[in-house]
C-alpha cells in the first residue's frame, strides 16, 4: 500500500479547501454548440487553446459508426463558432496555438503525428513515432507552439509492444531540431499523460504521471522544465495514493498545475512566489484543466456524477458553479480576458459556456 506522504508540492504547507466552492462566479451565457456529433460516437476527445486575437481554437474527434476517427477543427468566442472537417483521422491528444496558426498532435492508425490549420488551410503534417492506435494501449502527449515552431512529448511503450513499460518522448523543431527522442528512463514504473506549457523565459514545463501501471496503487505527478531539449525533473505532488491526470499552464512568470489526488481536484501555482496548493472538496474523476488571465485562476473538472465543476480564484478566494446538467464531461478550459470558456461534451455535440 501507499506509503505516508512527505513531499507536497516540493516543500509546501498542503491548502486543503476549507469549504466546497460557493456559487459566486462571474455569470456564464446558455451553451453554443461548437461541433454537433456527425454520428452516434462511441468515443470523443477535445483539447483547444487560446490565440492571439481571443479566439478559442482547437480540434475534437468523433470515432463512431459513419465517423471512423473523424477530426474536425474549431474555433469562436462566446455564442459564435465555426467548424470544419479536417483531413486528419485518429485521437487528439494536444493542441497549441501559434498566434492564430493552430497545432494539432493527434494518435493516428500509422503512429503519432504532428500538423497544423493555418489561413491557408491544413497541411500534411509529418509522422513522430510509428507506434499509434489499435493496440491495448495507446499514446498519450501535448505540444506547444510559438515563433513558428513546435515541442510535443509523448508516451509509448518501450520496444512498441502494447503492455511494454511506458515512457515519455519528444520531438520538436523549438531551438534545436529533434527527432524522437526518450526522455524518460525509470524501471517498474509507467511515465504516462504528459502536459507541457511554455515556460517563463523560455523552453517548456512539464508535467507528468509516474504509476505502477495495472495495480493502480501509486501514482505521483513529476514536473520537469527544459531550455533546449535536456530536462530537470523533481517531484512534485507525492500526497495520498494516486496523484493523475495533471495539466499545466503558464501566464506571465507564473506556473499553474491541476492534477487528481484520490478523487479530489488539485490546483497549485508559484503566483506567491513559492508553489501553494488548494484541495477542492467536491469529488473529481475525470480530466481537471487550469487556465489563469488578469489576475484570476479557473479550472474545471469532471465530478464523479458527471457534471462539469468550474472553479474561480479572484483577490485570493476560490468560488465555483457547475455548468453541466444533466451530466456532461468537460475537455477544456481557455481565458481570454480574465474571463473563462468551458469547453463540454455531450453525446449529441461539443459545445461551450463563456463568462459574460
Amino acid at each position: 500500500m501507499r506509503r505516508s506522504a512527505a513531499i507536497v508540492l516540493l516543500s509546501l504547507a498542503l491548502l486543503v479547501a476549507a469549504a466546497a466552492p460557493a456559487p459566486a462566479v462571474g455569470a456564464f451565457g446558455a451553451p453554443v454548440t461548437v461541433v454537433p456529433s456527425p454520428c452516434s460516437f462511441v468515443f470523443a476527445d477535445a483539447d483547444a487553446a487560446l490565440g492571439s486575437d481571443g479566439l478559442t481554437r482547437g480540434f475534437v474527434t468523433y470515432n463512431g459508426a459513419g465517423c471512423p476517427s473523424d477530426i474536425w477543427y474549431f474555433q469562436g468566442s462566446g455564442s459564435s463558432w465555426t467548424r470544419l472537417l479536417s483531413p486528419y483521422h485518429g485521437v487528439v491528444l494536444g493542441v497549441a496555438v501559434d498566434g492564430v496558426d493552430t497545432y494539432l498532435l493527434y494518435a493516428a492508425s500509422d503512429g503519432v503525428r504532428i500538423t497544423k490549420r493555418t489561413a491557408a488551410g491544413f497541411t500534411p503534417g509529418r509522422r513522430l513515432s510509428s507506434f499509434g492506435l489499435g493496440g491495448a494501449t495507446e499514446p498519450r502527449g501535448d505540444v506547444i507552439a510559438t515563433g513558428g515552431t513546435w515541442w510535443a512529448v509523448w508516451s509509448e511503450p518501450l520496444g512498441g509492444g502494447e503492455f511494454g513499460q511506458q515512457e515519455l518522448f519528444q520531438a520538436k523543431t523549438y531551438g534545436t531540431d529533434l527527432n524522437k527522442q526518450r526522455i524518460t528512463f525509470v524501471t517498474n514504473r509507467d511515465d504516462t499523460s504528459p502536459s507541457l506549457a511554455r515556460r517563463p523565459g523560455g523552453g517548456a514545463v512539464l508535467a507528468w504521471e509516474r504509476n505502477d501501471g495495472l495495480r493502480g496503487e501509486v501514482a505521483d505527478i513529476k514536473v520537469a522544465t527544459s531550455a533546449d531539449g535536456a530536462w530537470s525533473s523533481r517531484d512534485f505532488a507525492t500526497a495520498g495514493n494516486l496523484n493523475t491526470q495533471p495539466d499545466v499552464f503558464t501566464a506571465g512568470v507564473s506556473t499553474y498545475v491541476t492534477w487528481i489526488r484520490d478523487g479530489r481536484a488539485v490546483e497549485a501555482d508559484n503566483t506567491g512566489g513559492a508553489f501553494a496548493s488548494h484541495t477542492f472538496l467536491t469529488p473529481a474523476s475525470f480530466r481537471p484543466r487550469v487556465a489563469a488571465s488578469s489576475g484570476k485562476v479557473f479550472v474545471a473538472w469532471t465530478t464523479e456524477a458527471p457534471r462539469v465543476l468550474f472553479a474561480e480564484r479572484a483577490a485570493g478566494t476560490w468560488s465555483g458553479v457547475f455548468l453541466s446538467d444533466p451530466p456532461r464531461p468537460g475537455m477544456a478550459v481557455t481565458a481570454p480576458g480574465g474571463k473563462a470558456t468551458v469547453l463540454m461534451l455531450s453525446s449529441l455535440r461539443l459545445f461551450a459556456r463563456s463568462q459574460q
